[in-house]
């Protein structure tokens, strides 16, 4: 079994679906990043753990969803919120902390940077 740590390729995956986002929905630095001053949301995954998509266990207001049943590979086993632990193993664990993101100026258009 191999083992991923902080200097795979994979790190690319984090500016993908991180960095960039943040940039191209104008949240960044607060979003995207992690770094002094940032909000330091971070999610834990195991990419080897494998489950089955549970409506009864998704925890937001509408847990319908068109992949309730199907198998999957990767699991997120903790996240943490502003520097609070929020969620590990699947359970939540204290108060949620959501708030709405407002963008600092009109988005780059797609394709451009």
């Amino acid at each position: 079994m191999s083992q991923r740590t902080a200097a795979s390729p994979d790190d690319e995956l984090h500016g993908y679906f991180s960095n960039i986002a943040a940039a191209r929905y104008v949240i960044r630095p607060r979003k995207g990043t992690v770094r002094l001053g940032s909000d330091a949301d971070l999610t834990v995954v195991d990419l080897e753990a494998e489950g089955v998509i549970d409506e009864d266990e998704l925890h937001g207001k509408n847990n319908v969803t068109p992949f309730h049943g199907r198998s999957t590979k990767g699991r997120a086993v903790a996240t943490i919120v502003r520097g609070q632990l929020v969620m590990r193993d699947g359970e939540l664990t204290g108060v949620r902390h959501g708030r709405v993101i407002t963008q600092n100026r009109a988005p780059v258009a797609a394709g451009v940077a």
